[in-house]
């Protein structure tokens, strides 16, 4: 498959996954290798402030299951990431921090 069309069918299951988990991810690109490694570069993930929760130059996992990916089911054996960077905190009034948040929403 393209690259371009890699990132563009990223991008709709990542507007399925906001929508329907009601949460801010962001992707720039995707690649998918021929041996099943996912790549994501530019990765952003807001947290319910629309402040920035995580964010990566590149996430690399292999992926086990696309039919399950593509119904919003995120389950990967392993991450690796570069450029990563995560704030996570809990905001005045709020009794759960923003990846506490963030992973409930799931």
């Amino acid at each position: 498959m393209l690259p371009a069309v890699q990132t563009k069918l990223a991008a709709w299951v990542m507007q399925r996954i906001n929508e329907d988990y009601k949460v801010d991810i962001q992707v720039e690109r995707v690649s998918i290798s021929l041996t099943g490694m996912v790549g994501l570069d530019g990765v952003l993930i807001r947290d319910h402030h629309q402040d920035t929760l995580i964010a990566a130059h590149e996430i690399r996992t292999p992926l086990l299951d696309l039919k399950a990916v593509m119904n919003g089911n995120l389950i990967f054996s392993n991450i690796e990431a570069d450029g990563l960077m995560m704030d996570m905190k809990t905001y005045k009034g709020d009794t759960l921090s923003n990846l506490d948040v963030f992973v409930s929403r799931f």
